[in-house]
């Protein structure tokens, strides 16, 4: 069984694609080392697509600091959340090679 992934990015692209997914993982970083608060282009990219409720999703944080990670992991789960996303796999992630085991995992 095949899986077909598109990448957007959420700086120079919108949402309207994404209700067309099946699976919607996204990764992201903390803007600020203090506090975990999420970038504004995550809460735009997810607002400006049309019904994501029940989408199943992955929320995948991009470790940038030792401080505040578990904050912003549960601050990115929020925003998707607030979309009507269903988070079922959250996690840290350590290294390039920890990202791409997970992304294996995806689907199995």
């Amino acid at each position: 069984m095949g899986h077909r992934v598109d990448v957007l990015d959420a700086w120079t692209e919108d949402g309207y694609k994404l209700p067309a997914y099946e699976y919607i993982a996204v990764c992201a970083e903390a803007a600020s080392l203090w506090g975990g608060k999420m970038p504004e282009a995550l809460s735009k990219i997810l607002a400006s697509a049309s019904n994501l409720t029940g989408k199943k999703s992955a929320a995948f944080l991009k470790k940038t600091g030792p401080f505040f990670v578990n904050r912003a992991l549960c601050n990115l789960m929020k925003a998707m959340e607030k979309e009507g996303m269903l988070v079922n796999w959250s996690e840290v992630i350590l290294s390039s090679a920890h990202a791409n085991a997970m992304g294996k995992r995806i689907g199995n």
